[in-house]
């Protein structure tokens, strides 16, 4: 999976405005199901606005770790980082 690649999200919003992660899918069409977000982060630097998600997720018997960005400004999903 190639870094900060541009993804089509199903996600859960809160009561209070938060957003869960449920599921993914690629380019190639695969489909990744959010096992699990371990962590949520703000990130605002140079103007741009992002939430950080850092989950995992079973994929071909593995699990492996990613990082999603929800883009604040242009309400867009990327997959930043996977591994």
């Amino acid at each position: 999976m190639e870094r900060n690649t541009p993804i089509e999200m199903i996600s859960f919003c809160q009561g209070d405005g938060r957003l869960r992660p449920l599921r993914f899918r690629l380019a190639d069409g695969t489909v990744v199901r959010v096992s699990r977000v371990d962590e949520t982060r703000l990130l605002e630097a140079a103007g741009v606005t992002a939430l950080l998600y850092f989950c995992r997720a079973q994929i071909a018997g593995r699990e492996l770790r990613f990082q999603l960005r929800y883009l604040v400004k242009s309400h867009r999903w990327v997959l930043f980082e996977a591994g």
